[in-house]
Parts: structure tokens; sequence; C-alpha cells
């Protein structure tokens, strides 16, 4: 686990940074586990190849497709990553173009 943690590290990353995702793959692997990680981050889908990854902004639309959120709810993760210093959406780097994205179809 800690080696594909240094695997995935770039220059400078601190030496908890993606631990949580070497974690959630080698127990996968290791388990030969059949599951799907939820992640918004690219290099850890890479990294987890050949476990399925769907990424957040998917999860997100997911759970609104299936009621399960409402699409308040929805833009309020948008907004709360955001405000959190997260980056949002390539395509969609404002609240309206992600509510757009939500509306529409896959």
């Amino acid at each position: 686990m800690r080696q594909l943690r240094l695997q995935m590290a770039r220059p400078g990353d601190h030496p908890d940074e993606h631990l949580g995702e070497a974690e959630t793959i080698t127990i996968i692997r290791s388990r030969r586990l059949r599951a799907l990680i939820a992640t918004h981050d690219n290099g850890a889908a890479r990294w987890a190849d050949p476990v399925q990854c769907v990424g957040t902004w998917r999860l997100v639309k997911l759970a609104l497709r299936k009621q399960s959120c409402s699409l308040d709810d929805a833009l309020g993760v948008w907004q709360a990553f955001v405000d959190a210093g997260g980056h949002p959406p390539r395509d969609d780097r404002t609240v309206q173009e992600f509510r757009q994205w939500l509306e529409s179809d896959w």
C-alpha cells in the first residue's frame, strides 16, 4: 500500500496524500473484491485499473437521476467543493454550467 502511494505521489506531495486511494485500491485488489471506486482523482483512477472508477460528478448526477438527492443538494455539493478549494469539473466552471450538465442526458 505504501509502495502504491509512493508511485502515485508527485514531488512535494504531503506524505499522506493519495494514501486513502492507495489503501482502497490495495484492499480491493488483495481481497479480489468486485467493487467500484468513486474519486475525482484521475491519477488514482489510472492506478486503480482494472478496478472500475467513477468520477465524483458522475456519482452526483447518478444520485440525482435515482432521486437520492435533489437538484439543490447536487448544486450544493458542487458549491461546497469549490468553496473548499476544489477545482470544478473541467467543462462546468460555473454552477450554471454544472446545472445544465446535471439536467442533460448522459
